[in-house]
């Protein structure tokens, strides 16, 4: 995927220029205009993304750019570029595509029980968690799990996370559901992860956010878009 940007718009008049799924954009190049943004902005627009600095690069937001939406589904997909790149959800149906993987995991789940159980080292603990995975994992309730495919740049499911993600394994679900369960671990899985070029933010952790740097600007320490200060003066 080229590498495209999102447009910038009027933020006196975000109304008239609005992003997919009703959110916004704008560049905040110093402290001061970022606490006037957010102050005036946040009860409609409770979560936030601003691009992080990287030595290669970014591809979804610049530093200093910002995403601000009313969802966190919204925030996701804007700044992802979910319905631009064409990012879907697909099942995979395990027990179909590798039938005797499928069954190898059940008979191993069953051969470390009874290991464990031989050896005296299966606690109650273990066992009422084996039963209550047996309720919703068995070979014929446990049959696949859902996936993201065609992902920016290429990547594959199990990178765009930091972790592993919280499997989905219930196929009845909708397609749109499970597209918003992905947007929702993707905005939790990205703001507790050092490694990614997006830093997301909701209503409470963008007032620390603002605190902190403006605690720093007090103590005359370097902080949140000084070095556009001098350029800024209205700022």
């Amino acid at each position: 995927m080229s590498k495209k940007k999102l447009r910038p718009i009027d933020i006196r008049y975000p109304e008239r220029t609005p992003l997919p799924g009703g959110a916004i954009f704008a560049t905040l190049p110093t402290l001061t205009t970022l606490e006037a943004f957010w102050a005036e902005h946040r009860q409609w627009f409770p979560f936030a993304a601003s691009g992080v600095s990287m030595v290669g690069g970014q591809d979804f937001l610049d530093s200093y750019e910002w995403v601000f939406a009313p969802t966190i589904p919204a925030l996701v997909k804007t700044v992802t570029r979910w319905d631009e790149v064409g990012t879907q959800v697909e099942w995979y149906d395990w027990a179909t595509v590798d039938p005797d993987d499928h069954a190898s995991f059940f008979a191993d789940r069953e051969y470390d029980r009874r290991h464990q159980l031989e050896k005296g080292a299966w606690s109650d603990a273990d066992q009422k968690q084996f039963e209550h995975e047996n309720i919703t994992k068995t070979q014929e309730t446990y049959r696949g799990w859902w996936m993201l495919t065609n992902l920016p740049n290429g990547c594959e499911f199990y990178d765009w996370f930091n972790d592993f993600p919280d499997e989905i394994n219930d196929p009845s679900l909708s397609r749109e559901k499970v597209a918003e369960m992905f947007q929702i671990q993707t905005f939790e899985n990205w703001r507790t992860s050092c490694c990614t070029e997006v830093e997301f933010h909701d209503a409470n952790s963008l007032d620390e956010y603002i605190a902190y740097w403006r605690a720093e600007h007090g103590k005359g320490y370097d902080y949140y878009g000084q070095e556009n200060e001098k350029t800024d003066t209205a700022s």
